[in-house]
Formats: C-alpha cells, sequence, structure tokens
C-alpha cells in the first residue's frame, strides 16, 4: 500500500485548534503518515474580503504545528497567483507524488454540501478522496451527495466544537483572550505583530 497524505486548505487567519484537531483525527482513523496544512492566497469564496496577509498567516500555521512530526505547513497556494482554487493544487501535489500515493482531502462537513460549486469538482473527486469532519449545525452525513461513495465521514460528533477564526479575530479586536482556542505560540504571535486591530 502506498503512502496515505492528507490535505487541509484553508484562509487560517488564524490558524486555531478545530483546524488541528481535524488533522489529528483524520490521520488517527485513516492511518496518514503526513497531514499538509496548505494557506490559501486568495480562497474564491472569500473574493473582495480582506484576509491577513500571507506572510502572517503562513508564519502562524508554521508555528501552530512546529511540536507536530505528521503535520507540515505548504507554501504552494501562496507562491501562485490568486485565486487559490482546489483543484490546481491537487494536481500539482500530486505530481510530486509517487503513482501509488493516496491522498485524502480533508474537509468540513459545510464543505461538503457546497463541494458541487467547486472548480472541476468531479474530476477533483477521481483524484482525491474526501475526509469529511461533522460541524455543528450541518448534517453529519455523506449519504446524501452524489459522490458519498469518495466520502468517508470522521467519527468525532461528540468531539466537535463551534470555534471559527472570525470569532477569534473579533475577540482579539474586542480585548478578550483567545488562550485554548488557539496554539500558544499563535497567541504570542497575534499579540507581537499586533494582528486584528484590538480596539
Amino acid at each position: 500500500m502506498g503512502t496515505r497524505l492528507g490535505l487541509l486548505g484553508g484562509t487560517f487567519d488564524p490558524i486555531h485548534m478545530a483546524h488541528l484537531f481535524m488533522g489529528e483525527l483524520a490521520a488517527d482513523e485513516l492511518d496518514l503518515s503526513r497531514v499538509i496544512y496548505m494557506p490559501a492566497r486568495v480562497p474564491p469564496h472569500k473574493s473582495g474580503e480582506s484576509v491577513t496577509s500571507s506572510h502572517h498567516r503562513l508564519s502562524m500555521s508554521r508555528l501552530a504545528v512546529e511540536d507536530a512530526p505528521a503535520f507540515e505547513v505548504s507554501d504552494m497556494e501562496l507562491a501562485r497567483p490568486a485565486p487559490s482554487y482546489t483543484i490546481d493544487t491537487v494536481r500539482e501535489l500530486l505530481a510530486t507524488l509517487q503513482h501509488d500515493a493516496s491522498l485524502y482531502l480533508i474537509i468540513g462537513s459545510d464543505s461538503l454540501l457546497e463541494l458541487d460549486s467547486w472548480k472541476d469538482h468531479a474530476e477533483l473527486l477521481t483524484m482525491v478522496r474526501l475526509a469529511v469532519y461533522p460541524r455543528p449545525g450541518y448534517p453529519a452525513t455523506t449519504g446524501r451527495t452524489p459522490w458519498s461513495d469518495r466520502a468517508l465521514l470522521l467519527p468525532g460528533e461528540d468531539l466537535t466544537f463551534n470555534l471559527s477564526s472570525s470569532a477569534i479575530r473579533d475577540r482579539v479586536r474586542s480585548g478578550r483572550s483567545i488562550r485554548y482556542l488557539v496554539p500558544r505560540a499563535v497567541e504570542r504571535y497575534i499579540s507581537e505583530h499586533g494582528l486584528y486591530g484590538r480596539e
């Protein structure tokens, strides 16, 4: 059996504990040798929105995984012109892997429900398997989608928590604590670089 890798993309503005737990759960359940965190340059669904500098988001992501040997951060999408389409990343990544490698795209159940709006999603599903992390408020099932045979539901229903990067930014802006919501190194980085405009 070839290498089994996980790919977890996102804005990571900032990366937080739920992102890290998604990777850990997928690695444990699917016996992945590595989980690659892929900060997006400009996600298509956030076009026009204000996104923190890619330099800061990449630095925070690297700090977040520095003590996790099975996790790594790639700047592949940041090195390409915007926007960041998952299909382009998967094509580029698979070209660097041996032919028998398996790639699992780790997504939340909210993303699963909108997958048919992704660029070249039908082709994408021939190239990866989906590892779906249940998100509060979104059906934790893969049975009602046309790609259910390509999706595996991660058994985290009892361990999910409703955490978002936007909520963390709001907490920083209003001077509230984000300790235990992000890794300590990320918390320090946000403070040292004055990110998210504390009021």
